[in-house]
Protein backbone atom coordinates (compact mmCIF):
# COMPACT_ATOMS: atom_id res chain seq x y z
CA UNK A 1 0.00 0.00 0.00
CA UNK A 2 1.42 3.34 -0.87
CA UNK A 3 2.00 5.65 1.62
CA UNK A 4 0.41 8.74 -0.78
CA UNK A 5 -3.11 6.63 -0.39
CA UNK A 6 -3.67 7.16 3.23
CA UNK A 7 -3.79 10.65 3.34
CA UNK A 8 -6.60 12.87 2.43
CA UNK A 9 -5.73 15.79 0.55
CA UNK A 10 -8.01 18.91 1.13
CA UNK A 11 -8.29 21.95 -1.20
CA UNK A 12 -9.77 25.15 -0.41
CA UNK A 13 -12.71 26.20 -2.69
CA UNK A 14 -11.94 29.26 -4.93
CA UNK A 15 -15.05 30.43 -3.48
CA UNK A 16 -14.20 30.60 -0.11
CA UNK A 17 -11.00 32.03 -0.19
CA UNK A 18 -12.93 34.73 -2.33
CA UNK A 19 -15.42 34.85 0.47
CA UNK A 20 -12.68 35.53 3.12
CA UNK A 21 -10.91 38.01 1.20
CA UNK A 22 -13.96 40.09 1.05
CA UNK A 23 -14.55 39.43 4.41
CA UNK A 24 -11.06 41.21 5.42
CA UNK A 25 -11.73 43.89 2.84
CA UNK A 26 -15.05 44.59 4.63
CA UNK A 27 -13.62 44.53 8.44
CA UNK A 28 -10.68 46.62 7.03
CA UNK A 29 -13.17 49.51 5.69
CA UNK A 30 -15.38 48.98 8.69
CA UNK A 31 -12.12 49.86 11.09
CA UNK A 32 -11.21 52.83 9.04
CA UNK A 33 -14.34 54.63 9.05
CA UNK A 34 -14.56 53.86 12.74
CA UNK A 35 -11.41 54.99 13.55
CA UNK A 36 -12.14 58.41 11.20
CA UNK A 37 -14.82 58.85 12.99
CA UNK A 38 -13.60 58.46 16.74
CA UNK A 39 -9.93 59.44 16.73
CA UNK A 40 -10.38 62.70 16.17
CA UNK A 41 -13.00 63.14 18.88
CA UNK A 42 -10.99 60.75 21.76
CA UNK A 43 -7.46 62.43 20.23
CA UNK A 44 -6.50 58.95 20.33
CA UNK A 45 -5.15 56.62 17.80
CA UNK A 46 -7.33 53.20 17.40
CA UNK A 47 -4.66 51.27 15.41
CA UNK A 48 -4.07 49.11 17.98
CA UNK A 49 -7.48 48.08 18.79
CA UNK A 50 -9.35 45.19 17.27
CA UNK A 51 -12.95 45.67 15.99
CA UNK A 52 -14.89 42.99 16.07
CA UNK A 53 -17.06 42.15 12.91
CA UNK A 54 -20.91 42.91 13.50
CA UNK A 55 -22.33 39.32 13.70
CA UNK A 56 -19.44 38.85 16.36
CA UNK A 57 -20.28 42.14 18.34
CA UNK A 58 -24.36 41.27 18.05
CA UNK A 59 -23.34 37.89 19.54
CA UNK A 60 -21.59 39.44 22.53
CA UNK A 61 -25.03 42.16 22.81
CA UNK A 62 -27.37 38.79 23.38
CA UNK A 63 -25.50 37.40 25.73
CA UNK A 64 -25.87 40.29 28.08
CA UNK A 65 -28.43 40.21 31.36
CA UNK A 66 -31.67 41.00 31.07
CA UNK A 67 -32.55 41.82 34.63
CA UNK A 68 -30.86 44.49 36.61
CA UNK A 69 -28.32 43.34 39.29
CA UNK A 70 -29.80 42.77 42.64
CA UNK A 71 -27.76 44.56 45.41
CA UNK A 72 -27.07 42.42 49.23
CA UNK A 73 -30.02 43.95 51.27
CA UNK A 74 -27.66 43.08 54.71
CA UNK A 75 -24.81 45.12 52.68
CA UNK A 76 -24.98 49.28 53.58
CA UNK A 77 -23.97 51.57 51.13
CA UNK A 78 -20.55 53.00 51.69
CA UNK A 79 -20.92 56.47 53.59
CA UNK A 80 -19.98 59.58 51.94
CA UNK A 81 -17.87 62.11 53.22
CA UNK A 82 -19.06 64.25 56.57
CA UNK A 83 -21.42 60.43 57.33
CA UNK A 84 -21.08 57.87 59.73
CA UNK A 85 -21.35 54.56 58.07
CA UNK A 86 -24.68 53.37 59.21
CA UNK A 87 -24.83 48.96 60.92
CA UNK A 88 -26.91 46.39 58.90
CA UNK A 89 -29.76 46.90 61.32
CA UNK A 90 -30.11 50.60 61.56
CA UNK A 91 -31.07 50.23 57.13
CA UNK A 92 -34.11 52.08 56.31
CA UNK A 93 -37.13 51.55 54.41
CA UNK A 94 -36.71 52.01 50.66
CA UNK A 95 -36.92 55.33 49.51
CA UNK A 96 -35.94 57.33 52.53
CA UNK A 97 -32.13 55.53 52.69
CA UNK A 98 -30.29 58.99 51.86
CA UNK A 99 -28.17 60.39 54.12
CA UNK A 100 -28.96 64.37 53.27
CA UNK A 101 -25.66 66.12 52.55
CA UNK A 102 -23.92 68.18 55.53
CA UNK A 103 -25.43 70.68 56.41
CA UNK A 104 -28.27 68.81 56.58
CA UNK A 105 -31.06 70.93 53.98
CA UNK A 106 -33.28 73.06 57.29
CA UNK A 107 -31.70 71.07 59.68
CA UNK A 108 -30.23 73.38 62.18
CA UNK A 109 -28.34 72.22 65.59
CA UNK A 110 -29.20 75.00 68.14
CA UNK A 111 -26.33 75.40 71.51
CA UNK A 112 -27.62 77.93 74.16
CA UNK A 113 -25.77 79.25 76.81
CA UNK A 114 -26.88 79.64 79.90
CA UNK A 115 -24.83 82.57 80.70
CA UNK A 116 -25.91 85.05 78.41
CA UNK A 117 -22.89 87.34 76.80
CA UNK A 118 -23.32 90.23 74.53
CA UNK A 119 -19.95 89.73 74.04
CA UNK A 120 -20.04 86.18 72.56
CA UNK A 121 -19.17 85.50 68.52
CA UNK A 122 -20.40 85.71 66.31
CA UNK A 123 -23.88 86.84 67.38
CA UNK A 124 -24.10 88.04 70.78
CA UNK A 125 -26.65 86.69 73.27
CA UNK A 126 -28.60 85.09 70.43
CA UNK A 127 -28.56 81.45 70.37
CA UNK A 128 -26.02 79.62 67.94
CA UNK A 129 -27.82 77.81 65.26
CA UNK A 130 -26.32 76.13 62.36
CA UNK A 131 -25.65 72.41 60.52
CA UNK A 132 -22.20 73.16 61.09
CA UNK A 133 -19.66 75.60 62.25
CA UNK A 134 -17.30 76.68 65.53
CA UNK A 135 -18.31 78.04 68.69
CA UNK A 136 -16.15 79.48 71.82
CA UNK A 137 -17.11 78.42 75.08
CA UNK A 138 -15.05 78.49 78.49
CA UNK A 139 -14.12 75.20 80.63
CA UNK A 140 -17.10 74.10 82.57
CA UNK A 141 -19.42 76.24 80.55
CA UNK A 142 -23.20 74.74 80.17
CA UNK A 143 -24.71 74.63 77.18
CA UNK A 144 -28.47 73.54 76.28
CA UNK A 145 -28.98 71.49 72.98
CA UNK A 146 -31.73 71.59 70.62
CA UNK A 147 -32.70 71.47 67.14
CA UNK A 148 -35.12 73.04 64.64
CA UNK A 149 -36.08 71.78 61.58
CA UNK A 150 -37.93 73.42 58.62
CA UNK A 151 -40.49 71.38 56.52
CA UNK A 152 -39.77 70.87 52.96
CA UNK A 153 -38.84 67.89 50.32
CA UNK A 154 -36.12 66.66 51.80
CA UNK A 155 -36.58 63.94 54.34
CA UNK A 156 -33.97 65.71 56.79
CA UNK A 157 -36.84 69.13 56.70
CA UNK A 158 -39.13 66.75 58.39
CA UNK A 159 -39.55 68.33 62.28
CA UNK A 160 -41.16 65.23 63.79
CA UNK A 161 -37.80 63.38 64.96
CA UNK A 162 -40.21 59.84 64.72
CA UNK A 163 -39.39 60.11 61.48
CA UNK A 164 -35.47 59.85 62.19
CA UNK A 165 -36.18 57.18 64.81
CA UNK A 166 -34.91 59.77 67.55
CA UNK A 167 -32.30 62.40 67.20
CA UNK A 168 -29.38 62.01 69.64
CA UNK A 169 -26.42 63.95 70.40
CA UNK A 170 -23.07 62.71 70.80
CA UNK A 171 -19.95 64.54 72.01
CA UNK A 172 -15.91 63.81 72.01
CA UNK A 173 -15.45 65.54 75.17
CA UNK A 174 -17.31 67.18 78.22
CA UNK A 175 -19.99 65.65 80.14
CA UNK A 176 -23.67 65.20 77.67
CA UNK A 177 -27.06 64.24 79.20
CA UNK A 178 -30.14 63.52 77.34
CA UNK A 179 -33.48 62.19 77.89
CA UNK A 180 -33.41 58.12 77.85
CA UNK A 181 -35.51 58.33 74.98
CA UNK A 182 -33.51 60.75 72.79
CA UNK A 183 -35.62 63.53 70.95
CA UNK A 184 -32.60 65.97 70.39
CA UNK A 185 -32.35 67.33 72.96
CA UNK A 186 -29.79 67.81 75.96
CA UNK A 187 -27.40 69.50 77.93
CA UNK A 188 -23.57 69.70 77.71
CA UNK A 189 -21.02 70.61 80.23
CA UNK A 190 -17.27 71.69 79.01
CA UNK A 191 -14.58 69.76 80.22
CA UNK A 192 -12.23 70.97 82.59
CA UNK A 193 -9.19 71.87 80.11
CA UNK A 194 -8.69 73.53 77.14
CA UNK A 195 -9.65 71.54 74.00
CA UNK A 196 -11.83 70.93 70.95
CA UNK A 197 -14.64 69.27 71.00
CA UNK A 198 -17.35 67.84 68.23
CA UNK A 199 -20.93 68.08 69.00
CA UNK A 200 -23.17 65.93 66.68
CA UNK A 201 -26.63 65.42 65.86
CA UNK A 202 -27.67 61.60 64.69
CA UNK A 203 -30.76 59.94 63.38
CA UNK A 204 -31.29 57.03 65.46
CA UNK A 205 -32.50 54.80 62.29
CA UNK A 206 -30.35 56.03 59.51
CA UNK A 207 -27.34 56.76 61.71
CA UNK A 208 -26.68 60.20 59.52
CA UNK A 209 -24.98 63.02 60.66
CA UNK A 210 -27.31 66.05 60.36
CA UNK A 211 -24.98 68.57 61.97
CA UNK A 212 -21.53 68.46 63.44
CA UNK A 213 -20.70 71.94 65.22
CA UNK A 214 -16.96 72.18 66.33
CA UNK A 215 -16.88 73.64 69.63
CA UNK A 216 -13.34 74.76 71.29
CA UNK A 217 -12.70 75.06 74.53
CA UNK A 218 -11.17 78.09 76.15
CA UNK A 219 -9.37 78.46 80.03
CA UNK A 220 -8.85 81.48 81.62
CA UNK A 221 -5.98 83.94 79.79
CA UNK A 222 -5.36 86.95 81.78
CA UNK A 223 -7.50 89.76 83.25
CA UNK A 224 -8.58 93.69 82.35
CA UNK A 225 -8.69 96.29 86.01
CA UNK A 226 -10.83 98.96 85.48
CA UNK A 227 -10.41 101.49 88.05
CA UNK A 228 -13.90 102.30 89.89
CA UNK A 229 -14.02 106.08 91.28
CA UNK A 230 -11.52 108.16 92.78
CA UNK A 231 -8.07 107.94 94.41
CA UNK A 232 -8.70 106.61 97.86
CA UNK A 233 -6.26 108.16 100.76
CA UNK A 234 -5.65 106.26 104.22
CA UNK A 235 -3.43 109.20 106.14
CA UNK A 236 -2.28 112.72 105.10
CA UNK A 237 1.52 113.52 105.16
CA UNK A 238 2.54 110.24 104.37
CA UNK A 239 2.84 107.83 101.38
CA UNK A 240 0.22 106.06 100.82
CA UNK A 241 -2.50 105.51 98.33
CA UNK A 242 -5.31 102.82 96.99
CA UNK A 243 -8.09 102.69 94.38
CA UNK A 244 -10.98 100.33 94.10
CA UNK A 245 -11.25 98.00 90.76
CA UNK A 246 -13.27 95.92 88.76
CA UNK A 247 -11.77 92.80 87.76
CA UNK A 248 -12.66 90.95 83.87
CA UNK A 249 -11.03 87.69 83.25
CA UNK A 250 -10.31 87.10 79.64
CA UNK A 251 -11.00 85.85 77.02
CA UNK A 252 -14.36 88.04 77.19
CA UNK A 253 -16.27 85.97 74.61
CA UNK A 254 -16.86 82.83 76.85
CA UNK A 255 -18.31 82.15 80.69
CA UNK A 256 -15.74 81.30 83.27
CA UNK A 257 -18.84 81.22 86.10
CA UNK A 258 -18.02 77.73 87.24
CA UNK A 259 -14.39 78.55 88.18
CA UNK A 260 -12.94 80.10 91.40
CA UNK A 261 -10.17 82.62 91.51
CA UNK A 262 -7.07 82.76 93.89
CA UNK A 263 -4.21 85.06 94.32
CA UNK A 264 -0.89 83.43 94.93
CA UNK A 265 1.86 84.29 96.77
CA UNK A 266 4.32 86.91 95.67
CA UNK A 267 7.27 88.81 97.38
CA UNK A 268 7.53 92.69 97.00
CA UNK A 269 11.21 93.75 95.33
CA UNK A 270 11.33 97.69 96.74
CA UNK A 271 13.81 100.25 96.32
CA UNK A 272 14.69 103.46 97.82
CA UNK A 273 11.38 104.98 100.46
CA UNK A 274 10.00 101.45 99.83
CA UNK A 275 12.99 99.35 100.35
CA UNK A 276 11.58 98.35 103.93
CA UNK A 277 8.76 96.34 102.35
CA UNK A 278 10.82 93.96 100.17
CA UNK A 279 10.12 90.65 101.18
CA UNK A 280 6.76 91.14 102.25
CA UNK A 281 4.25 88.55 101.15
CA UNK A 282 1.14 88.77 98.93
CA UNK A 283 -0.44 85.29 99.96
CA UNK A 284 1.55 82.55 101.10
CA UNK A 285 0.07 79.35 99.84
CA UNK A 286 -0.59 76.33 101.71
CA UNK A 287 -0.16 73.75 98.96
CA UNK A 288 -4.39 72.72 99.02
CA UNK A 289 -5.39 75.76 96.93
CA UNK A 290 -6.23 77.50 100.28
CA UNK A 291 -3.93 80.86 100.94
CA UNK A 292 -3.53 82.91 103.86
CA UNK A 293 -1.33 85.73 104.68
CA UNK A 294 -1.83 89.80 104.47
CA UNK A 295 -4.60 90.03 101.80
CA UNK A 296 -7.65 88.83 100.95
CA UNK A 297 -6.53 86.10 98.06
CA UNK A 298 -9.96 84.07 97.48
CA UNK A 299 -11.28 81.95 96.30
CA UNK A 300 -13.35 84.65 94.41
CA UNK A 301 -16.67 83.80 92.45
CA UNK A 302 -17.40 85.17 89.19
CA UNK A 303 -20.14 86.32 87.23
CA UNK A 304 -21.64 87.16 84.20
CA UNK A 305 -22.11 90.40 83.22
CA UNK A 306 -23.94 90.57 79.57
CA UNK A 307 -22.06 93.73 78.70
CA UNK A 308 -18.38 92.85 79.40
CA UNK A 309 -18.06 89.07 80.18
CA UNK A 310 -16.88 87.08 83.04
CA UNK A 311 -15.98 89.32 86.43
CA UNK A 312 -14.66 88.63 89.88
CA UNK A 313 -17.94 88.59 91.91
CA UNK A 314 -16.89 91.93 94.06
CA UNK A 315 -14.34 95.10 93.81
CA UNK A 316 -10.82 94.68 94.35
CA UNK A 317 -8.96 97.16 96.75
CA UNK A 318 -5.22 98.07 95.63
CA UNK A 319 -3.35 99.80 98.63
CA UNK A 320 0.26 101.09 98.12
CA UNK A 321 0.22 100.28 102.64
CA UNK A 322 1.29 103.46 104.13
CA UNK A 323 5.00 104.17 105.02
CA UNK A 324 5.36 105.70 108.43
CA UNK A 325 8.11 107.87 107.76
CA UNK A 326 6.25 111.18 107.45
CA UNK A 327 7.47 114.30 106.14
CA UNK A 328 10.02 115.51 108.82
CA UNK A 329 12.67 112.53 108.17
CA UNK A 330 14.12 114.53 105.66
CA UNK A 331 15.33 116.78 108.72
CA UNK A 332 17.50 114.00 110.43
CA UNK A 333 20.88 114.88 109.18
CA UNK A 334 22.33 112.38 111.56
CA UNK A 335 22.83 109.20 109.09
CA UNK A 336 22.89 107.06 112.40
CA UNK A 337 18.95 108.12 113.06
CA UNK A 338 17.96 107.85 109.40
CA UNK A 339 19.42 104.61 109.96
CA UNK A 340 17.00 103.65 113.21
CA UNK A 341 14.08 105.62 110.83
CA UNK A 342 14.45 103.04 108.31
CA UNK A 343 13.05 100.38 110.15
CA UNK A 344 15.70 97.47 109.16
CA UNK A 345 16.46 98.43 105.65
CA UNK A 346 19.66 98.77 104.52
CA UNK A 347 21.38 102.55 103.32
CA UNK A 348 20.32 106.03 103.62
CA UNK A 349 18.52 108.12 100.75
CA UNK A 350 19.66 111.00 98.73
CA UNK A 351 16.27 111.97 97.92
CA UNK A 352 13.73 111.50 100.48
CA UNK A 353 10.17 109.38 99.53
CA UNK A 354 11.40 108.90 96.13
CA UNK A 355 10.89 104.87 95.54
CA UNK A 356 8.96 102.72 94.76
CA UNK A 357 8.41 98.37 94.59
CA UNK A 358 6.89 96.12 92.31
CA UNK A 359 4.37 92.75 93.19
CA UNK A 360 4.25 90.25 90.47
CA UNK A 361 1.22 88.05 91.62
CA UNK A 362 0.19 84.59 90.16
CA UNK A 363 -3.20 84.16 89.63
CA UNK A 364 -4.99 80.52 89.77
CA UNK A 365 -8.21 79.09 88.63
CA UNK A 366 -9.98 76.02 90.07
CA UNK A 367 -13.02 74.41 88.68
CA UNK A 368 -14.40 71.68 90.99
CA UNK A 369 -12.09 70.07 93.12
CA UNK A 370 -9.48 70.36 91.15
CA UNK A 371 -5.97 71.75 91.68
CA UNK A 372 -5.41 75.17 91.16
CA UNK A 373 -3.83 76.23 87.62
CA UNK A 374 -2.04 79.55 87.11
CA UNK A 375 -3.27 80.82 84.19
CA UNK A 376 -1.31 84.62 84.51
CA UNK A 377 0.56 86.97 86.53
CA UNK A 378 -0.91 90.54 87.39
CA UNK A 379 1.57 92.64 88.53
CA UNK A 380 1.41 95.70 90.78
CA UNK A 381 3.20 98.96 90.69
CA UNK A 382 3.68 101.53 93.39
CA UNK A 383 6.01 104.70 93.18
CA UNK A 384 6.55 108.09 95.26
CA UNK A 385 8.32 110.76 94.10
CA UNK A 386 10.70 113.42 96.02
CA UNK A 387 7.82 115.30 96.42
CA UNK A 388 5.76 112.61 98.10
CA UNK A 389 3.06 112.18 95.24
CA UNK A 390 2.05 108.14 95.67
CA UNK A 391 1.22 106.35 92.21
CA UNK A 392 0.15 102.49 91.92
CA UNK A 393 -1.50 100.95 89.59
CA UNK A 394 -2.54 97.16 89.02
CA UNK A 395 -1.76 95.01 85.81
CA UNK A 396 -3.57 97.26 83.16
CA UNK A 397 -5.87 99.62 85.25
CA UNK A 398 -5.94 103.29 85.19
CA UNK A 399 -3.49 104.72 87.68
CA UNK A 400 -4.00 106.35 90.86
CA UNK A 401 -2.52 108.89 92.75
CA UNK A 402 -2.73 111.18 96.15
CA UNK A 403 -0.45 114.06 96.97
CA UNK A 404 1.52 114.04 100.43
CA UNK A 405 -0.87 116.26 101.80
CA UNK A 406 -4.18 115.22 100.82
CA UNK A 407 -7.26 114.81 102.72
CA UNK A 408 -8.43 111.22 104.01
CA UNK A 409 -10.70 110.04 101.84
CA UNK A 410 -13.35 107.23 103.55
CA UNK A 411 -12.82 103.91 101.45
CA UNK A 412 -16.25 103.80 99.55
CA UNK A 413 -17.02 100.36 98.24
CA UNK A 414 -18.11 100.58 94.79
CA UNK A 415 -21.09 98.43 94.03
CA UNK A 416 -20.48 94.56 92.00
CA UNK A 417 -19.91 94.91 88.40
CA UNK A 418 -23.17 94.35 86.37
Amino acid sequence: MHRSSLITKTKTPAASIAADRSGLLQRKSDRDSTRAFMEPRFGYSFADIQLHPESVRSDILQRQPTQPETKNEDTPEPARSGETPASPAATPAAGSNKCPPLPAPGFEAILSPRDKLSTRKPNGQADFHAGVGEFNVGIGEVLNLSHHSVAGPHPSQNPSPEFFGGLSWIATGGRLTQPEKPDGTGTWTAPDIGSTVHLKVLTQAQNCTMADITVHVMEPTGVKMEKQGDSQKASTGKVTVGMFVHILILPEDVSFTALKINEGDAVIAGHGWWKFATGKHHCRGTGSGKFDGDNTCGPHNLIAVPAKGTMVSNADFINSGTNNWNKDWQQLKDPAERQRNEDGSQGTYEDPYDGGYIWDIPWLFTLGGGDPKQFTVVRVTAKCDKTGKATIQKDSSEEASTELNDPVTSFKIPPPPH
